[in-house]
Formats: structure tokens, C-alpha cells, sequence
């Protein structure tokens, strides 16, 4: 839709579970346990902070946001959401007269995992980044 925009409130309440496994596969026979809470976003650092690996095992549970936010947060959806925190929290931080340099540099390596490139090398320049 045309002239819509969505907005994710990393504020906003969650929780970390991970799924009981055998061999770093998933076990379907159990549910999985709680290890975390907090907000949406530190559940996502939390997450992220995860050996790659194992990633698989871990959900965020979190009230659902329309749009882009379910109520039960896959690791590769959580991947994606972190890109976005990111992303979104840069034009902030230039605005403060923040040091952007780390995020500049995150912007960069996203943009090298990007589908197109193309369009994150033209983020990052309307950010003020250098290429």
C-alpha cells in the first residue's frame, strides 16, 4: 500500500524460549522453556547473541504487531528485525551528533548480505555513510 508505513516497537514486552534438543536438531515432543524477557529488543540482542549454529532452536514470543511483528518470532525473522533496528536507529544517532562509524560499518556488511545491493548501497548514501 502506497503511503504507508510500518513501525516495530522494540519496547514492547517479550520473552526468549528455546526448543529442547537431541543432536542440535528441535525435539517436536516438547514445548520449548523460557530463558529470557524483556523488551522486544533485548530479546533480539539476546537472540542474536546466539552461536549461529543454534539459532534454530530459539523463538521470541512477543504480542503481535501489524505489519511485520507475529506473535511468535522465528530466529530468521528476528535476523530480519535486527537489520531494521539497526537501520532505523542511524538517522537518530546523526541527528544526536552521535559517533555513527560502528553503524555506517554495520550498514556495509548488511548491504554485502543484502538480495540487492543495489538498494542498500543507496540507504547507506542517503544515511551520509561513505561507500
Amino acid at each position: 500500500m502506497a503511503g504507508t508505513t510500518s513501525q516495530v516497537k522494540f519496547d514492547a514486552p517479550a520473552t526468549l524460549h528455546e526448543w529442547p534438543s537431541l543432536k542440535n536438531e528441535r525435539r517436536d515432543d516438547s514445548l520449548p522453556y523460557l530463558v529470557g524477557e524483556g523488551t522486544l529488543d533485548d530479546c533480539i540482542r539476546k537472540l542474536m547473541a546466539k552461536p549461529k549454529s543454534a539459532l534454530h532452536l530459539y523463538e521470541i514470543h512477543t504480542a503481535p504487531q501489524p505489519g511485520l511483528v507475529t506473535e511468535i518470532l522465528s530466529a530468521a525473522h528476528v535476523a530480519e528485525l535486527a537489520r531494521l533496528r539497526d537501520y532505523l536507529r542511524l538517522p537518530r544517532q546523526k541527528a544526536r551528533g552521535e559517533d555513527t562509524r560502528d553503524d555506517c560499518s554495520l550498514m556495509r556488511t548488511l548491504g554485502r548480505r543484502a538480495v540487492r545491493p543495489s538498494v542498500a548501497d543507496s540507504a547507506r548514501a542517503s544515511k551520509g555513510c561513505p561507500p
